[in-house]
């Protein structure tokens, strides 16, 4: 019964879903965002990071080749600006 459900149910979102998202977004804002923070991992686990095990001296040294690489470049980095729009009260 389990997999029944579930293979309707995909087949209802597979047919419906797309609009569904679209009509929860546009109808119930603060509803649709609940869904997506829901959707999240509750926690983040950070693995074990190479460049912990590196001394001062060593990340100071990579820090000056790559600010040497950002200055060669012709294209400069891209600047992504942003503005709220509209504050939704959750």
């Amino acid at each position: 019964m389990q997999s029944s459900f579930l293979h309707a149910l995909a087949s209802d979102f597979e047919a419906h879903g797309a609009a569904a998202i679209k009509i929860c977004r546009m109808e119930e804002p603060g509803r649709y965002v609940q869904i997506i923070a829901s959707l999240m991992p509750k926690e983040l686990e950070v693995a074990h990071n190479a460049l912990s095990e590196l001394s001062d001296e060593d990340l100071d040294e990579m820090i000056v080749k790559l600010r040497a690489e950002l200055a060669n470049t012709e294209k400069p980095m891209p600047l992504i600006e942003a503005k709220l729009v509209e504050k939704i009260e959750a």
